[in-house]
């Protein structure tokens, strides 16, 4: 498990935020950024998803995901990036009154992928098959979710510096070592971009 000192800091932030906000355990929307959290305080048992290109940063808390033949245990410090044309089943195990279950989402934007790599030094991604794409969150990738999180106390603020925030994660998220599964993502001839 990751012990990080900004680790801990953003999973204070997240708690105290989605105790405020959230009435049940379930799913909550950050905005109109493409931001969502998750908090249960309880397992819930194996659920369908359907994922659009999205990451999933596991705050604390534990999850199987599995897709196709692959499972992968995404446990607190672990971002994931799942492709969007498996069917995939996520079940969370470790969630607690005490210490609840919780995630962070971030909806990935295409064109910004394609446009922060078209003036950085991106390599071509190397195509892969393989289903998850799953690292450890940078103290940069924490502190872009940090600001987003403390702009839901700050609404007008959002608006106007949200976008800005968002741009920014996508390019630590491209220079992390999910980056070649991200330009894959982008790339005119996936089926992301036949939809």
């Amino acid at each position: 498990m990751v012990t990080l000192s900004y680790l801990d800091d953003l999973q204070k932030k997240a708690d105290a935020v989605s105790q405020r906000l959230a009435t049940d355990d379930g799913e909550f929307h950050l905005g109109d950024l493409g931001i969502s959290m998750r908090r249960f305080t309880k397992p819930v048992g194996i659920v369908g998803v359907v994922y659009v290109p999205v990451l999933s940063v596991v705050l604390q808390g534990r999850k199987i995901v599995k897709a196709g033949t692959e499972t992968c245990v995404v446990e607190p410090g672990k971002a994931l990036l799942v492709r969007v044309d498996l069917p995939t089943v996520v079940e969370i195990v470790d969630a607690q009154d005490d210490t609840p279950y919780l995630a962070v989402s971030i909806a990935l934007n295409v064109r910004l992928i394609r446009e922060i790599s078209a003036v950085t030094e991106s390599d071509q991604a190397a195509l892969t098959s393989a289903p998850f794409s799953l690292t450890s969150i940078t103290p940069e990738i924490a502190d872009c979710i940090s600001r987003l999180i403390s702009l839901l106390d700050r609404p007008e603020l959002a608006v106007m510096i949200g976008p800005g925030i968002v741009k920014e994660l996508h390019y630590w998220l491209l220079a992390s070592p999910h980056g070649d599964r991200l330009i894959q993502l982008s790339s005119h001839n996936t089926i992301y971009n036949k939809v």
